[in-house]
């Protein structure tokens, strides 16, 4: 540590120092969209209206009781 130098000065050129260095960042990984094979959407549901959606999931899932 320096001395003669306050903490906040310290802070601060340590920040300065951290900011002004160039950003080396590694080519990100390769991006592989994974999906499901199927039939596709259940039959009479439109995509557009998300909440017909879930009421065919929980009716797959739980059964149809009421």
């Amino acid at each position: 540590m320096e001395e003669g130098v306050s903490f906040s000065a310290l802070v601060a050129r340590a920040l300065r120092r951290e900011l002004t260095e160039p950003v080396v960042s590694a080519e990100p990984p390769p991006f592989r969209l994974v999906t499901v094979g199927g039939e596709g959407t259940y039959p009479g549901i439109d995509l557009d209206r998300t909440s017909d959606l879930l009421v065919a999931e929980d009716r797959d899932r739980y059964g149809d009781e009421g």
